[in-house]
């Protein structure tokens, strides 16, 4: 979604309200992937403070991911707001980390929304909080099935650091 601002840059208190959707692409995230079936709604404000925009918002959505115990498709709630502040390139600010500079009047929301996302994402899904996960002997999902694969078996090339403190 596009928005040109150019109604709002030098209006001081005006403002534009932000009621849309946004789209991501699949995306692969800090080992996590994300898969977007339908675009996820936004809903915000772009308000004009003294020649300083300010821009909140409240994106709500779903998508599908991998449970990071068991491995199972699970799709997840996406649910966060922003903030943030954009300023046109001729203004003068202390910190440009901080703000969104303006090249044109023209914005992409999208670009925006995922930004927050990414910044806003759980960097772990579990298909439920009692998720037992796999067996990490033969791989067995321990939420569905019973395997007899003990659980502290060391790895046999380590057996000989077993007997250095016995005495």
């Amino acid at each position: 979604m596009e928005l040109d601002l150019i109604g709002i840059l030098n209006n001081n208190g005006a403002s534009l309200k932000v009621d849309g959707t946004v789209s991501f692409e699949n995306m692969e995230f800090s080992g996590t992937e994300y898969k977007f079936s339908a675009p996820l709604s936004i809903q915000g404000k772009i308000a004009n403070v003294s020649g300083v925009l300010e821009f909140t918002a409240h994106v709500k959505g779903s998508a599908s991911t991998f449970c990071d115990r068991c491995t199972k498709p699970i799709d997840i709630e996406i649910d966060y707001e922003f903030n943030e502040t954009l300023v046109q390139a001729d203004t003068e600010v202390e910190d440009a980390d901080d703000v969104i500079v303006l090249e044109q009047s023209v914005i992409n929301v999208d670009d925006i929304a995922l930004n927050n996302f990414l910044t806003n994402c759980s960097l772990q899904h579990l298909c439920g909080p009692d998720c037992k996960g796999l067996c990490q002997v033969c791989g067995a999902d321990k939420n569905t099935e019973n395997c007899s694969c003990e659980e502290n078996a060391t790895d046999p090339r380590l057996d000989v650091l077993n007997n250095l403190f016995k005495d």
